[in-house]
């Protein structure tokens, strides 16, 4: 997920109380019933102020037919899948026990919608982030969520409670990361596909980095006057990085002087690496960083890598980084760069020990000076799991974390389960999120750690458990965010339902 802010310690991103309902996992048994909707939870939530989700994260990386990019190594086809027509916004509530309420929802004029980020701001807003199709199109969608019987948009935000945003000057945009800077405006960063024109015409279409930044009633940060610059001169920023083809944001981290530091891939002599770009306030690229504001990273032991989350933490920008091969063994890159002027200060590695056997990381949180990392664990072809890794922001992989530093999580239901999201509670606990396959469906995915990697017991069956949203047939979760209120613990999961 997107960084709220980045001075001091992180905190949750939202507050509200929830209560157990009875149910059951998938493996057998009546299904959850729901005591309330999800929005009359999150309206509890918009009460609340003072708490925010303090996650640093990439928006998740789908898979192939659910919305683009559909890999990491992977650039976006220039065009829609026709598979992603009829998807909808998926959320979900989860208290100290286990799951609360869940809620589909649509964008207006939109033929398909997925929510890739959320975030809960200082004030108890839900903010959300990914991608609607309009007229055949991707284009970036920002949204702010109420409470309600059955939950819904905040019509005061933007004028429905979803705006989507047409960059004009691109074919399709789509948005994997939101986070909310220290004057309340929201950000979201993600690629545009550049539409050929006298500058592209050798290569055809090209992905740029691409930002947008709306004001708190949800309009676009234009600019409005010279005492009020707003962002960029319309609200939009994107990006051709120097000496890369094809590029694309996965997470966004916001300093305390407003900055904006993205990062994600690049693709450059037939590799793929870490891309890093650092904007003003302003929306400009700061000249202060890298070169011209970009930094481009091939680490010297992997051929490609890329990033997807990054954060800040101890005068360093952390990036978690899938490294390794397109096609083989993958393992964890947890790379630091100078926060003033972004050079390379060096990578740890981990990664899994059994021949063919990888390590894809999707997210990272920060609390202080830990960092967890949550992703999949490939066992086999046909096997995977959650793994969630821990380590020192200025130091080694935790040793006492889970079997040297790292916990595995079965799904006993499923043999292929997807581990796209994280977030840790004040008390130092971990909600990780993403996706398991049972009976040829994905269901929503979710499984609370204590901090020493073990699986907390209470919550849902021994520690993990899996949501079938009734009126889909599919349903994955792409981000997380706690929240706690009067001492109880409560779980925001935000991700995409259908069929697929």
């Amino acid at each position: 997920m997107g960084l709220v802010r980045t001075n001091g310690d992180r905190r949750t991103r939202g507050a509200r109380r929830c209560a157990r309902a009875e149910g059951r996992d998938l493996g057998g048994g009546a299904r959850w019933p729901l005591i309330m909707g999800v929005g009359a939870a999150l309206l509890l939530a918009a009460a609340l102020s003072g708490a925010r989700c303090m996650v640093m994260r990439a928006a998740s990386i789908p898979l192939p037919g659910i919305a683009p990019p559909p890999l990491l190594y992977e650039p976006p086809p220039p065009v829609p899948y026709a598979s992603s027509q009829g998807r909808r916004f998926a959320l979900a509530t989860y208290d100290s026990g286990g799951f609360y309420g869940d809620a589909c929802l649509n964008v207006a004029e939109a033929s398909g919608e997925c929510v890739l980020d959320v975030v809960i701001n200082d004030y108890g807003k839900t903010l959300a982030a990914g991608w609607a199709i309009v007229d055949g199109s991707y284009r970036f969608v920002a949204a702010r969520l109420i409470g309600g019987a059955q939950g819904g948009f905040d019509a005061s935000f933007g004028g429905d409670g979803a705006v989507v945003t047409d960059f004009t000057r691109g074919s399709h945009e789509f948005a994997y990361a939101v986070a909310v800077d220290g004057n309340n405006n929201t950000v979201l960063g993600g690629g545009m596909w550049r539409t050929a024109d006298e500058a592209t015409t050798a290569e055809g279409e090209r992905l740029w980095f691409a930002l947008a930044r709306y004001r708190a009633p949800g309009g676009l940060d234009d600019c409005v006057s010279a005492a009020q610059p707003g962002f960029s001169s319309d609200g939009k920023q994107f990006t051709d990085v120097p000496g890369s083809l094809h590029e694309c944001i996965t997470d966004i981290a916001i300093d305390d002087q407003n900055r904006i530091i993205a990062a994600g891939w690049g693709y450059t002599n037939g590799h793929y690496v870490i891309a890093l770009a650092r904007y003003t306030a302003q929306g400009e690229l700061d000249a202060s960083f890298g070169v011209g504001g970009t930094v481009l990273t091939n680490l010297p032991d992997d051929p490609d890598e890329g990033a997807v989350a990054v954060a800040l933490a101890g005068g360093q920008i952390l990036v978690a980084a899938q490294a390794g091969t397109l096609d083989g063994p993958r393992r964890i890159a947890l790379v630091s760069y100078n926060a003033a002027s972004g050079s390379y200060m060096g990578t740890r590695y981990l990664g899994a020990t059994g021949s063919g056997q990888s390590l894809r990381v999707n997210a990272m949180a920060v609390r202080g000076s830990d960092v967890v990392l949550a992703g999949t664990f490939e066992l086999t072809a046909t096997i995977s799991r959650f793994f969630v890794a821990k380590a020192s922001a200025l130091g080694s992989w935790d040793g006492g974390f889970g079997s040297g530093g790292i916990a595995l999580i079965d799904f006993t239901a499923s043999n292929q389960e997807e581990a796209l999201a994280v977030d840790v509670f004040p008390s130092g606990n971990i909600a990780v999120g993403g996706y398991a396959v049972v009976g040829g469906n994905d269901r929503f995915a979710v499984a609370k750690l204590n901090p020493n990697g073990q699986l907390i017991q209470v919550f849902g069956f021994g520690g993990k458990l899996l949501t079938d949203i009734a009126e889909t047939e599919d349903e994955r979760i792409h981000a997380v965010c706690t929240y706690t209120v009067q001492g109880e613990e409560g779980i925001l999961a935000g991700g995409v339902c259908g069929s697929w």
